[in-house]
C-alpha cells in the first residue's frame, strides 16, 4: 500500500511505535475494543489514517484473513478525534517532501539544525 491524497503534492514515509497503553499491538486493541473483531480469523498488520481539513481522522485497520491470506481493511463509521488516533501510538514520525525530491534518500545530520522562532 502507498499513501495517496488528491494531488500528492508531498510524499514520504512514516514510522510509529505502538502505545504501551494498548499492550503494544493493534491486534490486541481491536480484540479489546470491537465486539465483532474475530482475532481467530484476522491478524491486524497495520493501519491507514486519513486526516482531512478538520480536527478528526478516519482510521482503517489493515488485516489479513488467516484462512485465505487475503487482506481487508476494517474501520468504524465515525471519525475519531486526533487525540484518540494518536493515543494508539507511543511515538510517530512522519516525513514528507516534494514528490520530485525523493525525501526518503535525504539524510540530515542532527548538528545541521536551526531552531525557528515564531513572530
Amino acid at each position: 500500500m502507498k499513501a495517496s491524497v488528491q494531488y500528492n503534492d508531498l510524499i514520504g514515509t512514516c514510522a510509529a511505535d505502538v502505545s504501551d497503553f494498548y499492550s503494544n499491538h493493534l491486534q490486541n486493541y481491536l480484540t479489546r475494543h470491537f465486539t465483532n473483531y474475530d482475532a481467530n480469523t484476522y491478524l491486524c498488520v497495520g493501519c491507514k489514517i486519513w486526516i482531512s481539513d478538520r480536527n478528526e481522522a478516519n482510521i482503517h485497520f489493515i488485516c489479513r484473513n488467516k484462512n485465505t491470506n487475503e487482506y481487508i481493511q476494517m474501520g468504524t463509521a465515525e471519525w475519531w478525534s486526533l487525540e484518540k488516533v494518536f493515543d494508539l501510538f507511543k511515538r510517530i514520525e512522519i516525513i514528507f517532501g516534494g514528490k520530485f525530491e525523493h525525501i526518503e534518500n535525504i539524510e540530515v545530520d542532527e548538528n545541521n539544525s536551526i531552531e525557528l522562532i515564531e513572530r
